[in-house]
């Protein structure tokens, strides 16, 4: 694929990792009744078949691994380990990615053909073919996912072209770069900091990513969803020969996470523009059976910060966020200012934004939510409309079952339920995890070099800055100079 594609595929992929935390009510096209479970060894595999579709069908994998398994020593590991599925030619001399797009006879773009997308607790891969080639497509992946070697010719290729591109839009995008440049401030000290901006990825070597499928893919955190017109005998036998052959070690493990959140940092990015203030809240406190209520809270709290600015402030539509994982939960929300400040103006209101947003949460644990605030949660919301026109039905379908399976993404249900009882239950939630509750700002200043540096608050780099300014200034009195 062509670098232009390859962009294209990563906003599909951010498009799909926001679907599974919209800020609109949790529901689907399709239930999880429609979908038979199996498990070949411990490997679980989730199938719909049907002929709605024509004669496509897709796979939705999911490989229980991701940057928070990587160690200090491998950053970037993960993610060029999801290209590597797609690209190292493994069973013979076509790669998988080649592969899917020789078996496709259809106008669909390729980057929607085959994808991938990493994530701190998963990592997930995407392949459309005719149904009749999902058993061969089934094969190929776990070769992909289990590689006895990984060719170098093509990996140096993939690294220095659509790796490279990808990695420099995450880091140099005005919109990419801040989100990124946040999960890392965010996440700080925690498994799931990914190291994006400290080392290039073209310093990665294939003997660290083998090293890291090796340790971490398995056949007990695989999870393969199948839709689509195929034969289930024929592909549940293509993957009771290909499991056989795959490690069952490691088990699924997630990382231990402790948020430790400084209450104001700034960096300076040269893709931005404009000043932002980046206000995050999380808590990593959250048991298990309370994801799906603490999830919906945060999204009505995301909602009432972003339509209440501070005064001089606007929301930035383009950077607000759930954040979402299987140790902790939260939510980011962007300001930008109407007029240009002077730092000490962005400091002061820095220093407010998280004593404001504290009020927000103290109000929903207090007085809950509003009925008009709760109500669109119990609404029908069709989840197929934020895709791509051109988007496989059948990938569709595999995505909405498949991320029931994501590590985080714990749905509420429903089912029976009132708005009183939901206003209620959301409230008592809040008011049981408020302590718990950190908060932190970023401010985004646009920066003149491209060095990520965040500071231990915005107070010491304006003192760093007026010393430097003061120091300036009476070396060029002394010099003689203007």
């Amino acid at each position: 694929m062509r670098p232009e594609p390859r962009l294209k595929a990563y906003l599909l992929g951010l498009i799909l990792l926001l679907i599974a935390s919209p800020l609109a009510p949790c529901a689907s096209a399709l239930t999880q009744d429609e979908f038979e479970t199996v498990m070949i060894g411990e490997t679980k595999i989730i199938m719909r078949q049907t002929d709605e579709y024509g004669n496509q069908a897709s796979i939705f994998a999911i490989m229980l691994a991701g940057h928070g398994q990587q160690r200090p020593d491998e950053a970037h590991c993960a993610h060029v380990a999801e290209h590597t599925v797609f690209r190292n030619p493994e069973k013979d001399e076509d790669a998988l990615g080649d592969w899917v797009v020789k078996a496709n006879s259809s106008s669909t773009p390729d980057w929607l053909l085959y994808n991938g997308w990493t994530g701190v607790d998963h990592t997930q891969f995407e392949i459309t073919v005719p149904g009749e080639q999902i058993p061969e497509a089934l094969e190929r992946l776990l070769w992909g996912l289990f590689p006895e070697k990984i060719d170098k010719t093509a990996y140096d290729k993939e690294i220095n072209s659509r790796l490279k591109s990808e990695l420099q839009y995450m880091t140099t995008n005005e919109l990419a770069t801040p989100f990124h440049a946040f999960n890392e401030h965010f996440y700080q000290g925690t498994p799931y900091c990914q190291n994006l901006f400290s080392v290039p990825v073209t310093q990665v070597k294939p003997e660290k990513v083998s090293e890291f499928m090796a340790r971490e893919y398995s056949s007990s955190r695989l999870v393969i969803v199948l839709a689509g017109n195929f034969d289930q005998e024929a592909a549940l036998a293509a993957l009771q020969n290909s499991v056989s052959r795959v490690p069952i070690e490691p088990r699924p493990a997630p990382p231990k996470v402790n948020l430790s959140l400084p209450p104001v940092a700034a960096v300076e990015l040269t893709a931005v523009k404009h000043p932002l203030l980046m206000l995050g809240i999380g808590s990593d406190r959250v048991k298990p059976e309370d994801v799906g209520l603490i999830s919906t809270a945060m999204r009505i709290a995301l909602g009432r910060l972003a339509s209440q600015p501070p005064d001089g402030f606007t929301a930035s539509p383009s950077l607000l966020s759930l954040l979402r994982n299987s140790q902790s939960q939260g939510l980011l929300v962007s300001y930008e200012p109407k007029e240009r400040l002077a730092a000490e103006q962005l400091e002061d209101q820095a220093e407010s934004l998280s004593p404001a947003a504290k009020e927000v949460l103290h109000d929903l644990a207090v007085a809950g939510p509003t009925r008009e605030e709760v109500a669109p949660f119990l609404q029908e919301y069709d989840m197929e409309a934020g895709f791509q026109e051109n988007t496989p039905r059948t990938l569709i379908a595999a995505f909405l079952r498949g991320r029931q399976e994501i590590p985080g993404i714990d749905d509420l249900s429903l089912q029976g339920i009132t708005e009183e009882k939901l206003a209620a239950a959301l409230q008592n939630a809040v008011a049981r995890y408020e302590g718990s509750l950190q908060y932190t700002v970023l401010a985004v200043m646009p920066g003149k070099t491209p060095i990520l540096a965040i500071a231990v608050g915005i107070g010491l780099a304006i003192v760093i800055i007026a010393a430097f300014v003061v120091l300036r200034r009476r070396m060029a009195a002394r010099a003689g100079t203007p």
